[in-house]
């Protein structure tokens, strides 16, 4: 499989907030725990996207369908829209204390992820800015350090593969508040 031939299956597809948009309307409908079964869930998208295969799939925590939910009420592209531009805005947000001069923000909004990211709606922006908004706080070493690194690291759990070893070098560290905290 070559990228060309990656990029051109995954670009005809829609795109990875369409799950997000299906577990939001089931949720809205009070059918939240059946965005957690794939039969159900698939059938749910399948009534909503009738033209797109069926293959995505619910695997995030429930407190992440508190912002879905309301996002579902509105049209599917301006939900897609609205999303794509407040992650972005945060991120841009969390990465100003690291970006340090103007001409470095070239770099960081052409990095092949922003694109990426931009056209699958995925989680990337926000991630990316709950990593930076903790390594802000962490290099604070003050209370209210301690206090933005281990919210924006719980805010984390909603990818625990990306976070699992945190806890761990937060240990080695002996941010035990920023633990205590997330």
């Amino acid at each position: 499989l070559s990228l060309t031939g990656f990029i051109s299956n995954y670009t005809s597809s829609l795109s990875d907030f369409s799950a997000f948009y299906v577990a939001g309307k089931m949720a809205s409908v009070g059918n939240a725990v059946d965005a957690y079964d794939l039969a159900l869930f698939r059938a749910a998208y399948a009534d909503i996207f009738p033209d797109a295969p069926a293959g995505y799939g619910w695997f995030y925590p429930p407190s992440f369908l508190l912002v879905q939910e309301p996002l579902s009420a509105l049209p599917f592209q301006i939900a897609r829209g609205l999303w794509l531009a407040a992650t972005f805005g945060f991120f841009v947000l969390a990465m100003r204390p690291l970006v340090k001069k103007p001409e470095h923000w070239l770099l960081v909004v052409s990095a092949p992820a922003i694109a990426f990211h931009w056209h699958s709606g995925q989680t990337g922006f926000l991630i990316a800015a709950f990593f930076a908004f903790a390594l802000v706080g962490l290099s604070r070493r003050d209370a209210r350090g301690d206090w933005q690194a281990g919210l924006a690291i719980g805010f984390l759990t909603m990818k625990p593969h990306l976070w699992l070893l945190l806890p761990v070098f937060l240990a080695f560290e002996g941010r035990w508040r920023v633990i205590v905290v997330a």
